[in-house]
């Protein structure tokens, strides 16, 4: 009886458990609403400073400043909807902001350790143009997979070091700092940081339910015969 009523906790604790974390790379959890528009929410589990989704808009902005406001007054301004298979604890009214260039910043292409590198490198499986002839890489060619709408221009960094602004470069795949006089124009892309998880059908759940205690009956059974 103590072996049988300790399955039956086993059982409880997977059907509770069985709400899996996103391990896949990007994927496409649902849809914001901006001005008028509707844009993917396009989630990275393994971002080098941990999981984050991205919103798939280029936002235009004169400065560094102005993007930063924008991403962080960005939350008031969305109406975020999750298609059903996913849930979250994120609060999508806060928190917003620009990519993060890593712990310490470089000036070079193949870099993975900021979230900008992270994504076209390791996510999106580009290289570098300096490694095609100097080949640019197209808007197609960022857009080939879950994103629609980002641009071979330099996307800022949240952040700024001595005057110097930091920025990747979608259009060769690297990065670099740059004097604020040369920054003008420069767009923004917004993400939030957060795990997400993938919620199974209702159906496959009770089914896997039914199917771990039938084996649990069935080897409780099965003893008492012997």
């Amino acid at each position: 009886m103590k072996r049988m009523v300790l399955a039956g906790i086993a059982v409880v604790f997977l059907l509770f458990g069985i709400t899996g974390v996103l391990q896949a790379a990007l994927v496409n959890i649902g849809t914001a609403t901006y001005e008028g528009g509707s844009y993917n929410l396009i989630y990275d589990a393994d971002g080098p400073l941990g999981p984050i989704t991205w919103l798939d808009y280029s936002n235009k902005s004169p400065s560094l400043e102005k993007q930063i406001v924008w991403a962080a007054t960005l939350g008031d301004k969305l109406t975020v909807t999750l298609n059903p298979i996913y849930t979250t604890n994120i609060n999508w009214l806060i928190d917003w902001r620009l990519p993060h260039p890593g712990k310490t910043f470089k000036s070079d292409d193949n870099i993975i350790t900021s979230e900008m590198g992270h994504l076209y490198y390791d996510e999106l499986k580009l290289k570098s143009s300096f490694d095609q002839n100097y080949e640019e890489v197209s808007d197609d060619e960022l857009n080939a997979s879950e994103f629609n709408n980002l641009q071979a221009l330099p996307y800022y960094y949240g952040t700024n070091v001595d005057g110097f602004e930091e920025l990747f470069f979608m259009e060769y795949g690297t990065q670099h700092s740059l004097p604020r006089s040369m920054t003008t124009g420069v767009l923004g892309i917004a993400v939030h940081s957060g795990q997400v998880s993938m919620v199974p059908a209702p159906g496959t759940v009770w089914l896997f339910g039914f199917g771990v205690m039938g084996l649990v009956v069935f080897g409780w059974g099965k003893k008492n015969l012997v």
